[in-house]
């Protein structure tokens, strides 16, 4: 535990399943090594062998069970709902996992075909040199930015929704020891009891150039490329869906430079498609953040559960008729049934600070790279082809002037044209007396 990276409180445990030791005897993220547990284990190891003594010493006193059939067919049961409820609970673990992957992989696709269809946006107008190539390339550079820093919020406030979701919430209210009344209410409830809980607090955000650990406690804080201006702050921090406010940004973006770039529409309408896909994926995974497993089945469940641990010592100490493996088997039974119970509460909210839940600080930071890597990747192959198309201008200025010089005549000072990306367009004389224009290259920003 203390070699987990500084800055993160909720990791995924990973685990090599071969180091059979080093799983047995982990405490950090186990289920079955907690002290309530081991504590119930232990009373009724304690009443097993109390049971054992009465019988021995006092037998007049000595409780009698002609039968067994009532606790097989009782345990039975208790096994059957809690292995069912496990089960349960995986399906909705992957099922997280499995939409988080899908919203994250589209997400970053969206960006990527906006990155590619931008390059080769830009390198067209390098080529072509028309009067308005500058002020397109301005444009498309400044939008590439732009969308990039979007990208990246959109993922704070989707992590940051996941983490605040209607299941995590009441977990926070037990944690922090609310009132038995606070502890069990209905959705429409909670949704207008956000001062509570800090729903519609803001995350922190922190403005960085690269990929920094992002710490997840209540009050999140992440890692995003460029801070919001203070008038969107404040509509993040007022509207209800935070995740769907930037998706709007997006699309308006994308929408504002779609006629900028050269690719046509209907390739075009991949990124919206792919955007689309995300915010599905995204909403697969807001309902298991947000819709708890069955009240009545939990409640059921517990009841037998607490039942059946009520008589394993008295049928235990039946079967046994001994000290030692009595009290032993009672506690191995007892608490292992319990251990597969807890495993079930984890794995059905997936979310939130524990060693067992889903990342979603790990899964926000490797997207950022992400991103950061497709423009840097974009940026890289402009630069290439600015450099390229520096080189055509240079090896076109010569072969001019070696036309343009008179024969005989001594060569007169001539001004070259520049390779220069911010000059305007220059015009060159040509052999026939006529002048032709010469395209710039036109500036590309650096982001």
């Amino acid at each position: 535990y203390h070699h987990l990276p500084f800055g993160f409180t909720s990791l995924m445990l990973l685990y090599c399943n071969r180091d059979r030791s080093r799983i047995v005897f982990q405490s950090y993220g186990s289920v079955y090594f907690k002290a309530k547990l081991l504590l119930l284990g232990a009373l009724v190891a304690m009443l097993t062998a109390g049971f054992q003594a009465v019988t021995d010493y006092m037998p007049e006193y000595a409780p009698s069970v002609p039968h067994n059939h009532g606790m097989q067919a009782l345990g039975g049961i208790v096994t059957f709902a809690v292995i069912f409820r496990t089960n349960l609970g995986w399906q909705r673990y992957w099922e997280a996992i499995t939409q988080l992957h899908f919203m994250y992989s589209k997400w970053a696709d969206a960006y990527a075909q906006f990155a590619c269809f931008a390059g080769i946006t830009v390198v067209q107008a390098l080529r072509q040199g028309s009067p308005d190539s500058a002020d397109r390339i301005d444009r498309v550079s400044q939008m590439s930015e732009t969308l990039m820093h979007e990208f990246i919020l959109l993922s704070a406030m989707a992590a940051d929704r996941l983490v605040h979701g209607d299941c995590p919430r009441m977990e926070y209210r037990l944690e922090r020891g609310d009132p038995w009344n606070m502890r069990l209410c209905k959705r429409e409830t909670l949704r207008d009891m956000d001062l509570i809980t800090g729903l519609r607090n803001m995350p922190r955000l922190i403005e960085v150039d690269s990929q920094t650990n992002t710490e997840l406690d209540w009050k999140a804080t992440y890692a995003v490329t460029k801070v919001p201006t203070e008038e969107r702050f404040q509509m993040l921090t007022l509207c209800a869906d935070r995740s769907n406010m930037v998706m709007n940004w997006l699309l308006w973006n994308l929408t504002l430079i779609s006629n900028d770039l050269v690719v046509a529409a209907p390739i075009q309408s991949r990124m919206f498609q792919e955007l689309s896909n995300g915010m599905l994926g995204f909403s697969n995974v807001l309902k298991i953040a947000d819709i708890p497993f069955p009240f009545p089945y939990a409640q059921l469940l517990m009841i037998l559960l607490s039942a059946w641990t009520a008589f394993v010592p008295l049928f235990m100490m039946q079967f046994t008729q001994s000290f030692i493996i009595g009290p032993l088997i009672s506690f191995l039974v007892v608490t292992c049934i319990w251990a597969l119970n807890d495993l079930a509460v984890e794995l059905e909210n997936p979310f939130g600070h524990d060693a067992n839940d889903i990342g979603l600080g790990d899964f926000h930071a490797r997207f950022m790279s992400v991103i950061q890597d497709s423009a840097s990747c974009c940026k890289n192959m402009l630069d290439e082809a600015r450099q390229t198309y520096e080189e055509e201008v240079k090896l076109l200025n010569a072969e001019w002037e070696a036309a343009a010089k008179p024969p005989d005549s001594p060569p007169a000072p001539r001004r070259l044209l520049s390779p220069n990306p911010t000059e305007s367009a220059m015009k060159r004389p040509s052999p026939n007396g006529l002048s032709k224009p010469l395209r710039p290259v036109p500036s590309i920003a650096a982001d």
